[in-house]
């Protein structure tokens, strides 16, 4: 582009790099029920399992796929919420910490999940969700994978705009 060019349009790095880091994290985040229902569709087709059928042997992929789904949407979500308007913050403030951009991720996926659990019982007609709803164990999920994704866009995105020494160009 020439200087002082000021055409606005998508740019095709960043959507290259929303796209890679969704794909990446909802992989992650889905893995824990890969790894519980992979060996199990395994093993059933290994024991060649008549008494159920077919179902018996694809059941536990579909599981894997269904996880897969809830993870990218998940995911997707909070990218476009959470993600994208911190991140541009960042841009506009030129902050170019990794543990900023994982500090951030964590407390945003600690937060979708909070979200989630008032909206689901807010659907209950519960006024808001109870503590005991809310598990630590999600919320400490979420803020995992909030800081997995986190670090996935720093290192796709940002990274490339540092030198050696970590100071911007």
């Amino acid at each position: 582009m020439p200087v002082g060019d000021t055409t606005v349009g998508p740019n095709p790095k960043i959507s290259a790099t929303f796209f890679q880091t969704l794909w990446k994290s909802a992989l992650l985040a889905s893995s824990p029920v890969w790894a519980f229902f992979g060996p199990i569709g395994i093993l059933a087709a290994m024991a060649n399992i008549t008494e159920f059928g077919l179902l018996a042997l694809i059941a536990p992929f579909i599981v894997i796929g269904y996880a897969l789904a809830i993870a990218f949407v998940a995911i997707l979500v909070g990218l476009l919420g959470i993600g994208l308007p911190i991140a541009w913050l960042f841009g506009r403030l030129n902050v170019k910490a990794k543990l900023t951009y994982q500090w951030a991720g964590g407390i945003g996926g600690a937060l979708l999940i909070v979200l989630w659990f008032a909206i689901l019982a807010g659907d209950a007609g519960d006024p808001l969700p109870s503590p005991a709803a809310i598990s630590v164990l999600f919320i400490l999920y979420g803020s995992f994978m909030g800081a997995i994704t986190a670090r996935l866009w720093w290192r796709a995105h940002v990274l490339p705009t540092l030198d050696i020494r970590g100071y911007c160009h």
